[in-house]
């Protein structure tokens, strides 16, 4: 990746980041393409986007946001999983994808501005549907 690409990354990280509304860290060492694609595919369907960046730039990229915290202490790969719309239908699709694929791992997350370990997301995951509360 050359240096415009990267900056153009960035922004789109910057721009990804200010607008969340939740962005959950994952592990997913293992997983096959089909695999990720099929995430992918789950993700964006709840609204969401699953994206892995290098952790410098998700540092970079999560500068002045609340998501900032996240990135402390990162290290290998990581993938992130953001959303602007629905944080509870994107926590149900990784905990679905988590009970089909034992090398994928929710490592933490952020909503509304605090940080939430792997089990409150899967507690997140387990609530009703929003129109249901």
């Amino acid at each position: 990746m050359n240096r415009t690409e990267k900056e153009d990354l960035l922004q789109d990280l910057k721009s990804q980041f200010g607008k969340a509304k939740a962005a959950y860290l994952t592990r997913f060492s293992g997983l096959t393409v089909m695999s990720m694609d099929d995430l992918r595919k789950k993700v964006h369907g709840a609204g969401g986007k699953y994206q892995v960046v290098k952790n410098t730039l998700a540092e970079l990229g999560a500068e002045g946001t609340p998501y900032k915290a996240l990135t402390e202490n990162l290290t290998g790969p990581m993938g992130w999983a953001l959303t602007d719309k629905d944080p509870v239908a994107l926590a149900k699709v990784l905990k679905g994808f988590l009970k089909d694929n034992e090398k994928f791992t929710i490592e933490r997350g952020m909503l509304d501005g605090k940080q939430v370990d792997a089990k409150g997301i899967q507690a997140l995951a387990d609530m009703p549907p929003k129109e249901v509360l």
